[in-house]
């Protein structure tokens, strides 16, 4: 019986999961390789080339920013970001993709990876107890459409792997029912070991 109250109390404790939100990405000015790797739910290994195929990359000599459209207002909760280690990269948001707000800057100086990986990727979140968690980047949830990031400050060779943003959403309503179920089953089980 106790495993039972257990499961149940398992399934039934937390009131929302975190959902990776769906965005188009667009990019401005020159880079490598499709805009698209940044929102495509892969986040490339720490310390991967700056220049590798699964990342976006570009130079100074051509600077590009690239802007998320999340197709309607959504809720913003936590970010997951993988860019080139030794750069500084600024991520904006906005409601309207013209009015747009700073939301954090990631300094070089920040990563937690070390200089055996020079040019290499870093991984960056907002979610607290991650391992790649940065007090400093965190923020309150906020409703937005657009996220914008670019490249500010560095060696003049950037990179960025993938920008997932996430959202709460509510669990599934079978989840509340199958707990609901499963605790009269429980009471059922403990009567019959008391009339045992």
């Amino acid at each position: 019986m106790k495993k039972l109250i257990a499961l149940s109390m398992m399934l039934t404790a937390g009131a929302a999961n975190a959902a990776v939100l769906n965005a188009t990405v667009t990019g401005s000015g020159t880079y490598n390789n499709d805009a698209s790797l940044l929102s495509d739910g892969f986040i490339p290994a720490e310390g991967t080339y700056w220049q590798d195929i699964s990342n976006v990359h570009w130079t100074s000599g051509g600077p590009a920013d690239f802007v998320f459209d999340y197709g309607a207002d959504v809720l913003l909760h936590d970010i997951v970001l993988s860019v080139d280690n030794n750069d500084d990269y600024f991520v904006e948001w906005s409601t309207n993709n013209a009015d747009w707000f700073p939301l954090f800057l990631i300094p070089s100086a920040a990563g937690n990876i070390d200089e055996q990986f020079p040019g290499g990727m870093d991984t960056f979140s907002t979610i607290s107890g991650d391992v790649d968690y940065l007090d400093t980047l965190d923020f309150a949830p906020l409703t937005l459409r657009y996220l914008r990031l670019t490249a500010v400050n560095g060696d003049g060779a950037y990179a960025a792997g993938e920008l997932q943003a996430l959202s709460a959403v509510p669990l599934p309503a079978a989840v509340w029912l199958l707990g609901g179920a499963l605790l009269p089953l429980a009471a059922r089980v403990k009567r019959r070991q008391t009339n045992v």
